[in-house]
């Protein structure tokens, strides 16, 4: 079956797709035109209607697409795409790039949100695990801090209660929870 992309009227040989008996979606490879191609293949005599006009919007399709507007002749035998289709057919390649176009630009939203997510998360981790490293190294250099720092030692040593109160009540709270588990 030959096909024509609807943009710039580049011409494509594709065999029918009998796994969707309506059609499929073809992009141009020259001008990256997107369409949805009926298929003109027969079908069962038991058509609906919905299916047989279904067909015959993509007959119309097909010879619009197949019959190129040409130049009138003084004999008059050649027919020119009505005016109205031809008009429609334009509206309706407008309103595709226009839709996909904003199709890009959602996309385009959805990545930079995502991205300033990303970056708040590991800034938000950079800074936990910074705070987290400095109470380890704190904890375990007390003694030498209150040695060097004689100032400060009482602030050093009420540091390092806390620090072990908190540890208790960690390994209280594991036990405790495995307790339960168990």
């Amino acid at each position: 079956m030959k096909i024509f992309c609807p943009n710039c009227d580049a011409t494509y040989e594709t065999k029918v797709n009998h796994r969707n008996p309506i059609g499929q979606n073809f992009e141009c490879s020259q001008c990256s035109q997107e369409w949805f191609q009926y298929n003109l293949c027969k079908r069962n005599k038991n058509d609906n209607q919905e299916e047989i006009n279904l067909r015959k919007l993509a007959n119309e399709e097909y010879q619009l697409s197949n019959n190129k507007p040409k130049a009138t002749t003084n004999t008059g035998t050649e027919k020119d795409i009505p005016e109205n289709v031809r008009l429609r057919v334009q509206e309706s390649s407008d309103r595709f790039k226009k839709n996909r176009q904003h199709s890009l630009n959602h996309k385009t939203e959805i990545i930079k949100s995502a991205a300033s997510t990303n970056q708040w998360t590991i800034i938000g981790f950079l800074t936990i695990s910074l705070i987290c490293s400095m109470v380890c190294i704190l904890y375990v250099l007390n003694s030498q801090l209150q040695k060097n720092f004689p100032v400060g030692q009482s602030l050093f040593l009420k540091y390092k209660l806390i620090i072990d109160q908190v540890i208790i009540f960690i390994q209280n709270f594991y036990i405790h929870t495995l307790q339960i588990i168990n």
